[in-house]
């Protein structure tokens, strides 16, 4: 079965601020409407009232009720594509090319 993509990306942070500037970006530059989520709750809720209108995810890695990454599990059962970064991983990503790893 063929994944259908929708018309808008699905932001999810737990960050207002941060889900205002990625709208913004998202909108003003790749003209796309969005819509936010600010939990797994949130996003299950999004996605089972109409998962079709979803094209892509961007996603916040360490929500508070899915800490350690569930969210992109549950979006990704639902064949949307996910997309997004979370600080720490881009730090650790930054010094592990740089020659300066922490041991």
């Amino acid at each position: 079965m063929q994944p259908s993509y929708g018309e808008k990306v699905l932001l999810v942070d737990d960050s207002q601020a941060i889900t205002a500037l990625l709208r913004a970006r998202c909108e003003a530059v790749a003209g796309v409407t969005t819509e936010s989520a600010g939990s797994l709750a949130e996003v299950m809720a999004s996605i089972e009232s109409d998962p079709d209108r979803f094209f892509l995810a961007v996603v916040d890695l360490n929500l508070p009720d899915a800490p350690d990454g569930e969210v992109v599990d549950y979006i990704l059962a639902h064949d949307i594509p996910v997309g997004g970064a979370h600080r720490p991983l881009r730090r650790r990503h930054a010094r592990a090319h740089s020659g300066q790893e922490r041991r």
